[in-house]
């Protein structure tokens, strides 16, 4: 895939959108771009700048899509920042899977371990914890070291994992005897430390349903269970507190924004539903804050929940930022520097249809265009190569080299793309 992402500097608007981030002139919208475009541009970018890319999305669907066409291009793995739900009532539940998430992508984040990040918009605009916080708050066990297993519970307690007899889901820990447990969020199996005394005598993963182990572990890191970080009652216990207290608990408003590297950079996917989708996020939010004031079950003090989107786009605008866009629009976020048209086009997927792809590539092929398609089963893969073989078209050993001469070739690779496009003035197609 790193031919697809090489033929991306010969595409005018990318090499100058590279070129201005380089060099600090943004934001740079670039207009003209269909999703499977704004993917491939994004690929380009982390592939050509070497840095984190974050792409921002208007809603999760499309933070999926383009997560997906990233890292089919490039293999790269994403980390998702979404948004939670806020429980204002007392009472309430709700699945903390997305918070889970969040927080072990945030420590992802701190610790330059994540090169891909992608984000809806209403996931940035909401208060959290600050980065400070979090690294305050962060426990780490070496298979080598020595703790005292009391105290080790009394720090689980603070970072708000709930102790209980047996281990069954994420945020809860055990301690019988000299055995410990934790299952920590951004882990795929619990973790179970033994301790001879005070020094660990073994530590490793184990399966929830049977409690075997599964593997031996060095190294293992404990991360809060919540982005509301408990306090200690009079009586010296850990009281874990409601979101209607999130605001007082921390000082500084941060939210997910700022706990971006400060090297990345941003991609907003198109822009102006960001905004749109971000402004109505932040009306529907201040209509409940404003029902929880009207109610007394708010002190007005500390009934900021979220930052706004000047604020939001002041953070962002730290970073090399884009906009990649369909059209050129005046709804933008923040004006900006530099404005590129790419002028790109969506092409269809063939379906199940072998005559059809082997009719279309035929036309790419009379134009003198390179083309290459992405297959996402072996079963197609081979059935594909096999018709473009008969037909006398170039098959999919040789495809790097087509791709680079641009000679009129076809090529078939296995990988999987939401669709396929082609960019004005570029003899490519994919």
């Amino acid at each position: 895939m790193k031919q697809l992402l090489n033929i991306l500097n010969t595409v005018p608007e990318f090499a100058r959108l590279a070129a201005d981030l380089e060099s600090g002139r943004s934001p740079v919208e670039v207009a003209g771009l269909s999703p499977v475009h704004r993917a491939h541009f994004a690929a380009g970018l982390l592939e050509r700048l070497d840095c984190p890319v974050v792409l921002v999305c208007a809603d999760e669907g499309e933070c999926a899509r383009l997560c997906a066409d990233v890292t089919a291009l490039t293999g790269v793995s994403a980390v998702m920042v979404g948004a939670r739900e806020f429980l204002f009532h007392d009472g309430a539940v709700a699945s903390r899977q997305w918070e889970h998430q969040r927080l072990a992508a945030f420590h992802a984040m701190a610790q330059g371990r994540a090169r891909l990040i992608a984000a809806t918009v209403e996931g940035l605009l909401q208060r959290t914890l600050p980065p400070g916080a979090l690294a305050a708050h962060v426990v780490e066990v070496d298979a080598a070291g020595s703790y005292d297993p009391d105290q080790l519970a009394d720090r689980l307690a603070a970072l708000g994992y709930t102790r209980c007899q047996q281990v069954e889901g994420v945020g809860q820990f055990a301690l019988r005897g000299g055995i410990l447990d934790v299952f920590s969020p951004g882990m795929d199996d619990p973790v179970r430390i033994e301790f001879w005394d005070r020094d660990v005598d073994s530590m490793g993963s184990f399966d929830v349903s049977s409690q075997r182990r599964a593997g031996r572990l060095e190294r293992a890191v404990f991360l809060p269970v919540s982005e509301l970080l408990p306090v200690r009652d009079e009586n010296g216990n850990w009281v874990r507190l409601g979101d209607r207290q999130l605001p007082a608990r921390y000082d500084t408003l941060a939210t997910a924004a700022h706990h971006l590297p400060p090297e990345a950079v941003v991609c907003l996917s198109e822009s102006s539903r960001v905004a749109e989708r971000g402004k109505n996020w932040l009306w529907q939010l201040n209509e409940d804050v404003k029902t929880l004031l009207e109610n007394g079950a708010l002190d007005g003090r500390h009934a900021v929940f979220a930052a706004g989107m000047d604020e939001l786009m002041a953070v962002l605008s730290d970073h090399a930022l884009c906009f990649l866009d369909s059209f050129t629009t005046s709804a933008a976020p923040l004006p900006p520097r530099d404005i590129l048209t790419a002028q790109g086009r969506q092409l269809s997927s063939f379906g199940a249809s072998l005559d059809a792809a082997a009719a279309d590539l035929t036309q790419l092929q009379s134009a003198g265009a390179a083309a290459v398609v992405l297959v996402d089963t072996e079963v197609i893969f081979v059935a594909l190569a096999s018709v473009l073989l008969l037909r006398k078209k170039l098959g999919c050993r040789a495809w790097t080299a087509v791709l680079l001469a641009f000679g009129g070739g076809v090529a078939v690779a296995l990988a999987d793309a939401s669709g396929g496009g082609a960019l004005r003035g570029n003899l490519f197609a994919l």
